[in-house]
């Protein structure tokens, strides 16, 4: 909030409870300085039950709150992630999602080149050793990024717990669910970054062909991760071709 008063723009905060009990800050801008504008969300959680709680309650809301039967959606990176399975699991979510707009977009981290993706390769021992224990607290991001073995094999799935009898408790089966993002119909754009150390053009690369309603792709040579909203050249690279996209969806 605080940042989108220091742009001189108004801002709206809402509290949405999830179906499991959660409660989600959202904020949105509901015109700019001089005339309406889009809505924005901020939300962190781990990403399936992002996915399955917390994006279609953010959805439903704002849907009830405007009035509207359907809605633009523009994620990045997590963004992207939570998106992908959530319209690819819940039709009826993803009937009420006129375009995805896509950046920096992330299913798999295969040929990433973050830092955190080499301490897949130790031990939970060492990594305590080295961060202690504090770091594998049940349910932190960090727990879940180094038990994930999503991260070196290349698949988009869930949360692996680890052992089959707590996958079979959570998915009933012993292995976690797949997502299979070709089940996806929502039409949807994707701007990658050649500079992304975190979403690479392999993974991208391997994502792409799976959209089935792929309607815009774009690859932004000197991009990287962060570019997509703090380069100062994102109103021409990206943000002037989303509008355009949402300009001819309106005409169509």
């Amino acid at each position: 909030s605080q940042l989108i008063s220091y742009w001189g723009y108004p801002y709206e905060k809402y509290d949405v409870v999830t179906k499991d009990g959660y409660i989600l800050g959202i904020y949105r801008i509901p015109h700019g300085r001089a005339c309406p504008r889009t809505v924005k969300l901020f939300q962190f959680y781990f990403l399936d039950e992002m996915a399955k709680y917390d994006l279609p309650a953010t959805i439903n809301f704002i849907i009830e709150k405007t009035g509207q039967e359907r809605l633009y959606y523009v994620g990045h990176s997590q963004g992207t992630t939570t998106a992908f399975i959530a319209f690819s699991t819940n039709p009826e979510l993803a009937k009420r999602i006129k375009i995805f707009f896509a950046s920096a977009a992330v299913t798999t981290v295969k040929y990433t080149k973050s830092p955190m993706k080499k301490l897949t390769t130790l031990s939970r021992k060492i990594i305590k050793m080295l961060f202690g224990d504090k770091m594998f607290y049940a349910h932190t991001f960090f727990d879940r990024f180094i038990a994930t073995k999503a991260v070196n094999s290349g698949q988009f799935q869930a949360f692996d717990w680890g052992k089959p009898d707590q996958n079979m408790m959570h998915f009933h089966q012993l292995t976690p669910p797949l997502y299979n993002v070709s089940k996806m119909e929502v039409p949807t754009a994707v701007w990658s970054g050649g500079q992304d150390p975190v979403a690479d053009l392999k993974d991208v690369g391997n994502l792409l062909p799976k959209i089935t309603r792929l309607i815009y792709f774009k690859l932004i040579p000197h991009y990287n991760h962060v570019d997509f909203y703090l380069g100062q050249d994102a109103p021409y690279e990206v943000y002037q071709d989303l509008i355009r996209l949402m300009e001819e969806y309106l005409q169509n």
